[in-house]
């Protein structure tokens, strides 16, 4: 006869096995240590980011930017780039680590349900 819970259950499983469930298992191993050094990996690439934007921004605006120099001088304009480098990679650090770790908590609770359906699946396999 077959146990119409125990189908339940497995078919929830197998459907969380199939959609979310490989990326969930992958995504677990993260836990805070795995979020911060996601968030420092990406600091290269906004601050790579900022600069492309920064080349782009002067080639185009090169008469603004010569005029800029002229008034504020050199280091300034340089001091001021730097500064807004470092807020821009600040920013967007806490961002990457924002969505990372909702990411992180999205997938604990889909694993802790998929882990509470096995322990189900387990005492109806011991009745």
């Amino acid at each position: 006869m077959i146990n119409q819970k125990k189908v339940e259950l497995k078919t929830k499983m197998a459907m969380f096995e199939k959609t979310e469930g490989r990326e969930a298992v992958v995504l677990d191993s993260y836990h805070e240590d795995g979020l911060i050094m996601g968030t420092v990996r990406n600091v290269p690439y906004a601050a790579l980011t900022f600069v492309l934007a920064m080349v782009v921004f002067v080639l185009v605006g090169n008469d603004w930017c010569v005029m800029l120099i002229e008034t504020h001088g050199l280091p300034a304009v340089i001091a001021f780039g730097a500064i807004a480098l470092v807020l821009f990679v600040l920013v967007y650090s806490v961002l990457a680590f924002l969505v990372l770790s909702l990411k992180h908590k999205k997938n604990r609770s889909f694993l802790t349900r998929y882990f509470l359906n096995q322990r189900r699946l387990s005492r109806i396999n011991k009745e």
